[in-house]
């Protein structure tokens, strides 16, 4: 946190590092509203960490995204939280949390 507020190129957001520090996820997660995952073998999933299939990408991306809808706002109900930057920064964004808008460092 220190190093992020002397300007240093850390591409995370100071309520990310700080949720990281204390070791606390703050936040509601919106990773299935917003994120996909496909593996290797085809699979979609919505969580790197739950890793819920939601089908196959034969079954064709858009199909997935829609069928899945139900499944996937259940995931984010009854996620309890994780600190993958990844889902954490772009869920705060989901929310429009001004203070990540202001503190996160684009590329």
């Amino acid at each position: 946190i220190g190093l992020k507020k002397s300007k240093f190129p850390i591409i995370n957001s100071l309520t990310y590092l700080a949720m990281v520090k204390n070791l606390k996820p703050d936040f509601r997660c919106h990773a299935s509203d917003i994120v996909l995952h496909v593996t290797a073998d085809g699979r979609i999933e919505n969580c790197r960490v739950a890793r819920t299939h939601l089908g196959d990408v034969s079954d064709g991306i858009l199909n997935v995204w829609r069928s899945s809808k139900d499944l996937r706002k259940r995931a984010s109900e009854e996620c309890g939280g994780c600190l993958f930057f990844g889902y954490v920064e772009s869920s705060l964004l989901y929310e429009f949390k001004p203070e990540v808008l202001k503190h996160y460092e684009w590329v």
